[in-house]
This record gives C-alpha cells, structure tokens and sequence, in this order.
C-alpha cells in the first residue's frame, strides 16, 4: 500500500507540472524523463479526419557526409520513445506531448517564446554586445533566395545553459519577408528547462506566422504546445529527448533533419522518418504559404539576464568555431532544394555573427569533399574560456 500511495503521488505531483490533458486522449503515458504525452487518433488532429501524406524519402543513412575531411565516424542520435521498454498509446495513435505549466505561463508572459532576427543584411561581425532583439545571440550561414526545403546534420552537445528562462539552440530554418512582417519555420536541438523541464538536449519545431509577436494555436510557438503542427509518426515527435550527446575530443554524435513543401504542407523530417507537418495554409495567401525566400543554419543563445553582456549561457559544446574538429559544434551536409521535385543542393551561405568575442562562425562552403557545405560554431559568452581554447592559449604561451 505504500508504495502505491507514492506512486498516486508522484502521478499528482506529474500531472501538476502539466497543462490539462489535449481534448483528444484516448491514453496518456509518462516518459522515463518525467513528461506526460496524450495517445489521440492521428485522424482527430484534422478537420475531416484526412491527415496528408508526407513526399517519398530518399534511402536514410546516418552516416550520409560523415568520414571527409575529417578522420571518425558521426553517431546517430535516438529518441526516448525508440526504446523498446518505452510504453506506448493505442494503435493508431500519435503522441502529443504535453506542454508544462511553467512553459505555458512563460509564453503567456511574453507573448512569443522566440524571437527572430533579420539576417538578410547581417555582417560578418555586426559588433553588437547587445543584439536585437535583445538577449539573442546568433551564429548564422544564410542564403536568400526560393527554397522549397533544407536539411543538414547537426552535431548534438549539451551546452551549459545559465537559468531556466535561457536557451541554446543548434538549428536551420526558412524564412519569407514577403509580408511586413517575416514568418518562419525553424527546428533542431535545443537545450531549455523551461520549455523541456530538464538540461538536456531536446528536438524542436517552431513556427511563427506574424514576426515572433504572438505564440497561440495556428499562429505560432513550439513543438505541439499549440495547433498547427500535425504529428504523423507514432514514436519521434518534436520535444521528444535526445539520446546521446558528443565529447569534446571525441565521438561525435548527431541528428539529420529535415524540411521538404510537399502538396501544400511543410513536412519534417528526423532520422528519415517524417514526423509530421505544418500545413503551408497556416501563413496565408503569402510568404511561406509557397515557398521561403531565406535559408538559414546556425547556433543561437537566449539571455535573459537584465545584461545579457553577463551571459554564460554556452552555444554548442562551448568552443569557439575555431576549436574545429572535434571540439567544437557543426553542421554539415548543409543543402537547400531550390525546384519543387525535392532535388537538394549544397548551401552557399554568407556568415554573420552579432559579438565573435562571445559566439562565432567558421564556415566552409561548397567544399566538393564529403561534407559538402559544413560548418563550426559556438563559444562560451561571456564565461571562462572553454578546454580546448586554454590548451592552446597555454601552449601558445609556453613557446613565448
């Protein structure tokens, strides 16, 4: 008896942490991470009951562009849900995970939970301790032009994250400015306590359809917190944990993602699996309603310090762009489809960064080699300098 009173306990106090179950639950099960997911029939997410069906995929390797130039091989990440002991819904049943009160009243206070930044006319170092919009600092190789899609491999770390209220992202996403203001698709990893109720790294989605002013259903906001997102797949959804992280100096481990327009919907893909979409209708008769005008890969860190010139908040594994292989976070693989049949090609990107004394950029693009258009990036804000940066420091000075 008592361990089943600790057990109704530790279900209340679960269930406490969570905004009220989705209206559609036919089951609900806790993963080992402590988050709860509502089961609900995958046809119940939309009017009709008619959910889309995602473009055909390529044969996925995860080991696509790994070995050149540099000497290794890249690791796969997985997702808590892919375990074998993981407890699952019904069949035909998608999860949907469900937001925390926290999270809820931090969208609620802010109105949107993300900011964006206009990276069209970004230098390669604007200088700006203080970048707008506030508290965000970025690492970016953009490109404009028409896409219909992108995908990269994106290293995976566990970087230090200053407070709950902070975040750091490796991420790419598709950007239009056809309207006053932009919209955008964006996804990835991200370390943040406060959207995943951990420190650890997270797979996200993101969606704005008005300038990142307003998080609420259909306009925009994370993962499946708010309708927009159709989740497809029955295992890997977004906010889903990640298993495995790299080592500085050593194995390095990663995600594949991707976005693809395919019959009106923005499709994501992870691992060769499509999760789910976002329907193009969501943004109107404009912008991201047929295609993005902006292209963009990079590493991203929120403040949310009254100065965040005071951030530790690390980008990536901590390490300047500069520390290269194997310290230092990357992309690689880098690709954006440029024709509606889904065709990729490599990125030619231009690079930006707002301060490289906190965060910075190195980038190699078009490069013919295995890794096509990759890059490095990351740094320590405002924090100690990371390992691998005082190892050469000190071994610059020894020869002094």
């Amino acid at each position: 008896m008592h361990n089943e009173t600790g057990s109704n306990k530790d279900a209340e106090a679960i269930a406490a942490r969570h905004v009220a179950p989705h209206p559609a639950a036919v089951a609900t099960t806790t993963t080992a991470g402590g988050r709860l997911i509502d089961w609900v029939p995958i046809e119940s997410q939309v009017p009709g009951g008619q959910v889309a069906t995602p473009p055909p995929a390529p044969e996925y390797s995860g080991s696509r562009r790994t070995t050149a130039p540099f000497p290794g091989e890249l690791g796969a990440v997985a997702f808590e849900l892919q375990d074998p002991n993981a407890e699952r819904g019904p069949e035909g049943t998608v999860p949907i995970l469900r937001d925390l009160a926290v999270h809820a009243r931090r969208v609620a206070r802010r109105g949107a939970d993300k900011k964006g930044i206009d990276r069209r006319g970004a230098g390669q170092n604007a200088g700006a301790a203080d970048p707008n919009p506030f508290g965000y600092y970025h690492a970016t190789s953009g490109q404009s032009g028409t896409f219909y899609g992108c995908q990269s491999f994106l290293a995976v770390y566990d970087p230090s994250v200053e407070n709950g209220s902070d975040h750091s992202i490796n991420q790419f996403g598709l950007q239009n400015y056809d309207n006053p203001q932009p919209q955008s698709l964006e996804a990835g990893w991200t370390v943040d306590q406060g959207l995943n109720g951990d420190a650890n790294p997270h797979i996200f989605t993101y969606y704005t359809t008005n300038g990142y002013t307003k998080d609420g259903d259909n306009l925009g906001g994370y993962n499946e917190t708010v309708q927009g997102w159709i989740q497809y797949d029955a295992t890997a959804h977004p906010g889903a944990a990640i298993n495995g992280i790299s080592i500085i100096g050593g194995q390095q481990i990663g995600v594949s993602i991707k976005f693809q327009l395919w019959q009106g919907n923005w499709w994501f893909q992870v691992q060769g699996v499509w999760l789910g979409y976002y329907p193009a209708s969501l943004f109107g008769t404009a912008a991201l309603a047929d295609h993005a005008g902006w292209a963009g890969f990079w590493g991203e860190v929120y403040s949310a310090l009254a100065d965040p010139t005071q951030t530790t908040t690390q980008m990536g594994s901590g390490e300047f762009a500069e520390a290269g292989w194997p310290n230092a976070c990357f992309q690689n693989g880098i690709q954006v489809q440029t024709v509606t049949d889904g065709t990729m090609s490599d990125l030619n990107g231009s690079a930006s960064q707002e301060d490289s004394t906190y965060y910075d950029i190195a980038q190699t693009m078009q490069s013919g080699a295995g890794w096509g258009s990759y890059f490095f990036a990351g740094g320590p804000g405002n924090g100690v300098a990371p390992a691998f940066t005082r190892l050469v420091t000190e071994k610059a000075e020894a020869h002094v």
